[in-house]
């Protein structure tokens, strides 16, 4: 019942983080854009990108770590989760030293990109400004919120972000809107977003009285640390290209109008990241206990409900992020924002990602790390080269046709990964199923054709986005209830049998 409750507040909490997110992410740049123009928003976004390359801990380690922590904290064995602890705190603290160069060679060797278009001295200055809230991560927060989100008790570090989110839109806003300089506004940002690693040190000093850091580490207690690093930098390469190869090899405009974009598009993905992966611990469980009927029972209806909402999602993403975007960047001129096919090809792009989502769970519930490691580098491989090749005669199109065929390539080989290796399942599953998701785009696009704002406002966007969306249910109730007509009754009946 505790470990229920704590699953349901933790979903709760992730929901409410997302919304702050997005919500930030859709008030901030535009007040940002108006403010310093699409160069400067084009600058600020590449920098982060470049610092995204140092986030380890996130999908890599970080996952590696919780995967080792379930068992002795299950079992309430300090000793072990205390070993495991300071190893990923000696870690980090070594990482933290990686990060330093990086930061410095990044904050020397970044101008001389935007030489001719910013001062060497004022990029330099802005990298370091943002760069800020990194160190402050690694050193104080990483390795316990590692220890927190393995024990279910992930609230206590989203309220606290929560909360820094909620005041830095408030500051910053007020901070852009007085004419501040960007460099004061991005040091803000990262002195603020330094309240939640600092709240995670004080809880976890207060809260695990057991937690003992004095004594030597006794072996390798991270088993599988370096796959998961492996693993992880992929992951990074593979989300980052995009604008790092716009950033290199084209315009900082283009570069400011992938981000525009990428706010919608990365702020649904990771809505539907956090709260799914709440669900890897049941994955996990079942494996773990080798109760295959009942896993791949579990996983099939998990993938049908979770495929029929991501259609519907997917499909409203792609056609109403271009009305969104001409209504959000309407006045603004220094940069042309409307690039419909750019629009299609990323939003297919992610609608992969998140379409093989529930597979990457399976596999780090698993712990395949290792044995899935040359995938994730061969996809991050594939967007490099692709995008890379096809940039310069394309822009911003090519970057996301590198990013769609990557998407492609490791999906389809989640699908046979885990009908040799975990589920055993037959891989027709897993197309008809996506045959689905294809029909429903396919139809509501021809349905939804010549629909178009009224006018440009939020209003307008808002009634036509109600209308894509009904259309979109609707299809996506014939389509599925047509050709998963007896799984849809079985799981009625199971409902209706477990209220009596």
């Amino acid at each position: 019942m505790v470990q229920k409750k704590k699953l349901s507040i933790n979903i709760v909490c992730s929901l409410l983080l997302q919304a702050c997110v997005f919500a930030s992410g859709i008030i901030l740049p535009r007040l940002f854009i108006g403010e310093y123009g699409s160069k400067v928003n084009g600058l600020v976004s590449g920098i982060q990108q470049f610092l995204g390359f140092i986030s380890f801990g996130e999908l890599g380690i970080g996952a590696v770590i919780q995967y080792n922590l379930y068992k002795p904290l299950a079992d309430k064995d300090w000793k072990s989760v205390s070993n495991i602890v300071k190893s990923a705190k000696r870690f980090f603290n070594r990482l933290l030293i990686v990060i330093l160069i990086y930061i410095t060679l990044l904050a020397l060797l970044f101008p001389l990109r935007t030489k001719g278009e910013f001062d060497y001295l004022f990029t330099l200055t802005l990298v370091l400004a943002i760069s800020f809230s990194y160190i402050m991560q690694y050193y104080f927060g990483m390795a316990y919120r590692q220890l927190l989100d393995a024990n279910q008790l992930s609230f206590v570090r989203i309220i606290p972000q929560i909360f820094q989110i909620i005041i830095n839109v408030v500051v910053c806003s007020m901070l852009i809107r007085a004419h501040t300089d960007v460099r004061l506004v991005k040091l803000t940002t990262s002195l603020l977003y330094s309240i939640q690693p600092l709240a995670i040190f004080l809880f976890t000093k207060i809260h695990y009285k057991h937690l003992d850091l004095t004594k030597p580490i006794v072996g390798e207690p991270i088993k599988q640390k370096w796959n998961g690093i492996a693993q992880h930098l992929a992951a990074v390469v593979l989300k980052d290209t995009d604008i790092v190869v716009l950033t290199l090899l084209s315009t900082l405009e283009n570069v400011s109008i992938y981000a525009v974009y990428n706010l919608v598009i990365n702020g649904i993905e990771v809505l539907i990241e956090s709260v799914v992966s709440n669900l890897t611990a049941v994955f996990g469980e079942l494996y773990a206990k080798r109760e295959v009927d009942s896993l791949n029972a579990f996983f099939d209806k998990f993938e049908l409900i979770y495929h029929f909402a991501i259609a519907i999602i997917f499909f409203c993403v792609g056609r109403l992020i271009v009305p969104f975007v001409t209504v959000y960047t309407n006045g603004i001129t220094d940069a042309n924002y409307i690039v419909p096919v750019f629009a299609v090809i990323i939003s297919v792009a992610q609608w992969l990602y998140c379409a093989r989502l529930p597979y990457h769970l399976m596999v780090k519930a698993a712990g395949h790390y290792k044995q899935t490691q040359n995938s994730a580098i061969v996809e991050a491989s594939i967007n490099v080269v692709v995008s890379v090749l096809s940039v310069r005669q394309f822009g911003l199109v090519g970057v996301a046709i590198g990013t769609a065929v990557a998407m492609f390539y490791r999906t389809i080989y989640y699908c046979i990964y885990l009908k040799k290796n975990i589920l055993v399942r037959q891989i027709s599953k897993a197309g008809k199923i996506y045959l689905c998701d294809l029909l429903l785009f396919v139809s509501c696009w021809l349905i939804t054709s010549r629909f178009s704002l009224i006018e440009i406002s939020y209003v307008s966007w808002f009634l036509m986005a109600l209308k894509v969306f009904l259309i979109a249910l609707l299809c996506a109730f014939i389509i599925f209830g047509t050709l998963y007509s007896r799984q849809l009754k079985n799981m009625k009946f199971n409902i209706r049998k477990r209220s009596n």
